[in-house]
């Protein structure tokens, strides 16, 4: 017996790839007055950050164990609040602002079975495009799923 999968075509693309990994000490603040002019995931590998998003007026807590997506264009500030914190952020963008309604402003999601993956990454991973597309499909598909995790039937 042969499984043949056919899973169409995505209903968006992304480009301008890039990953970056820093390392910040407790109260160390870096504001984007302006947003970014990319889509950004944040992954934390160790310690703690608050992103507080002007527009909007919301703080969100990140931690190891979960991620956080933040539009492009979205004023915000980010604030270290342990010694040694650490994220990988993967940033990239959507040429025909494709991106799903849900990808309109900032979330936390948590990673449950995907951490592990993020852990393991090695330098040359992490110089690879296609590796780290592959990263970003798989958080947009962690939240996709996440979003859906309520049957139609009984959305509002």
């Amino acid at each position: 017996m042969k499984l043949v999968q056919d899973f169409g075509n995505f209903n968006y693309s992304i480009s301008n790839i890039s990953y970056i990994n820093v390392s910040r000490d407790k109260n160390f603040v870096f504001p984007y007055k302006y947003g970014k002019e990319v889509h950004s995931f944040i992954v934390p590998e160790s310690g703690s950050m608050e992103y507080s998003f002007f527009d909007i007026c919301e703080t969100i807590h990140l931690e190891k164990g979960n991620f956080l997506y933040i539009p492009k264009k979205l004023p915000y500030s980010a604030t270290y609040l342990e010694d040694s914190t650490t994220i990988s952020i993967f940033v990239f963008d959507a040429p025909l602002n494709e991106l799903p309604e849900y990808m309109q402003k900032p979330f936390v999601r948590h990673m449950p079975g995907r951490s592990e993956s993020f852990d393991n990454m090695t330098r040359t991973d992490t110089q690879s495009g296609a590796f780290v597309a592959a990263r970003i499909y798989d958080l947009i598909y962690s939240m996709e799923k996440s979003d859906k995790s309520v049957s139609d039937k009984y959305a509002k």
